[in-house]
């Protein structure tokens, strides 16, 4: 019998700062999911810890990821090119005093890939914007945590 593989890994971190500034980090999420059929390994979480702002608590929100949710994530992650290439997006200039970064690790089989976004208030465009924020907005809605405050939210 052919074993089916699924493995997916996302660890981010997201940040916020005034220009000229350091900033402080806000929110780290990881998922891990790995799956070997017929029944070897079926193991999927999504887990964000995040604050409201710099004198908050940290929140911690997990849940479950499932196969079908893997797969699907695979597939959407495949569409953006990853993991053989980052995500086309750029910053949306804008002329607030305000920025944003996100540090991205994926990992799809046996290949990875590491990207940061950068914004300012406006956000971040590009040919794969909508596709990037809705994988990740899939993400949070997995963990609970849900459209909170986030950059690709």
């Amino acid at each position: 019998m052919q074993q089916e593989v699924t493995i997916v890994e996302i660890d981010w971190t997201e940040a916020v700062g005034a220009q000229g500034s350091v900033g402080s980090p806000y929110l780290f999420g990881w998922l891990r999911a790995a799956y070997v059929q017929p029944g070897l390994i079926s193991d999927g979480r999504v887990v964000v810890l995040a604050r409201k702002n710099q004198s908050a608590d940290w929140e911690q929100y997990q849940g479950p990821v499932t196969l079908p949710e893997a797969d699907t994530l695979v597939s959407a992650l495949a569409v953006l090119g990853i993991p053989e290439r980052g995500p086309r997006v750029e910053m949306v200039l804008d002329s607030s005093d305000t920025w944003f970064t996100s540090s991205v690790r994926m990992v799809v089989g046996e290949q990875a890939q590491t990207f940061t976004i950068q914004t300012q208030s406006s956000g971040f465009g590009g040919q794969e914007a909508d596709g990037l924020r809705a994988v990740f907005r899939r993400i949070l809605d997995l963990s609970g945590y849900g459209q909170q405050q986030s950059m690709f939210g």
